[in-house]
């Protein structure tokens, strides 16, 4: 195990790899600076699978965790003593920068997951995994610039807290491509979701507003409801759509709200 308590940076460079075996896990209440290139990246990885991933824990405020040019690969999730998370890589209460990365064939809940923090995630790739992709917490965040191919649940998942998406490419999501819950507010500029179950969810009392929306051979386009009893309808705003190859076009139940350009739909449900 690699255990690094508060106080301290935990500094990487290009070239490093770290192997994780054996129920090795990495926890920091450190800031961590892995700056890798993108020639030499930094990897992350358990040739044996069982590796209980990367996690950064209730560092002080003012001290920023940056991720350039890392991958982290075939990790698993921490199951330590009745202690479990669902990611491979955590991020707790505790501000983050991730770019240029990339998170592949990690076997565990999320392959990123970030909880009660700010993030920002930028021209990163998801891939490979087994549940969700990326699973934001009551975090306030950006992303831009992202890609995420066949994911088991969704590629993005994100509960309370203030998210933007400035631009995000899903195939093969095995739910929803991107989903907002809990009273969550999003922003999105654009998103295309190809070959998946589902395009976008809002629900809970989440108020969603999508610039510009691509789908293609999904099953479903635009699903807007309450899902949990504690919360309420929910809002999806799409101003432009572009669509193919759509099985359904939307699910919106009543008293939540689906508007599509300047058309309003109603809720049937």
């Amino acid at each position: 195990d690699i255990l690094i308590p508060e106080g301290y940076t935990v500094i990487a460079g290009p070239g490093v790899e770290l192997n994780l075996i054996k129920g090795a896990k990495f926890i920091s209440k450190s800031r961590m600076l892995f700056d890798g290139s993108e020639e030499r990246p930094i990897v992350v990885r358990s040739s044996d699978g069982s590796g209980m991933g990367v996690h950064v824990l209730q560092v002080p405020d003012g001290q920023k965790s940056e991720f350039n040019f890392v991958v982290f690969e075939g990790l698993n999730t921490l199951d330590y003593k009745g202690w479990r998370l669902t990611g491979a890589v955590t991020v707790y209460e505790s501000e983050v920068s991730i770019t240029n990365c990339r998170f592949v064939n990690n076997h565990c809940e999320d392959g990123l997951n970030i909880v009660r923090s700010t993030f920002a995630v930028n021209n990163s790739y998801f891939g490979y995994t087994y549940s969700d992709a990326f699973d934001a917490d009551f975090c306030t965040g950006s992303l831009n610039n992202c890609t995420f191919s066949h994911t088991g649940n969704d590629a993005m998942d994100f509960s309370g807290g203030n998210i933007y998406v400035s631009s995000a490419y899903v195939d093969q999501a095995g739910d929803k491509g991107i989903s907002f819950g809990e009273q969550c507010q999003g922003t999105v500029e654009q998103v295309e979701v190809v070959n998946s179950n589902m395009g976008v969810a809002s629900k809970d009392l989440s108020q969603v507003n999508i610039t510009l929306l691509k789908i293609k051979g999904v099953r479903e386009g635009m699903a807007v409801y309450q899902k949990k009893p504690e919360y309420g309808p929910a809002y999806l705003e799409v101003k432009t759509l572009d669509q193919e190859d759509v099985e359904r076009l939307h699910k919106v139940e009543t008293g939540s709200t689906l508007i599509i350009g300047e058309n309003k739909v109603e809720g049937k449900l």
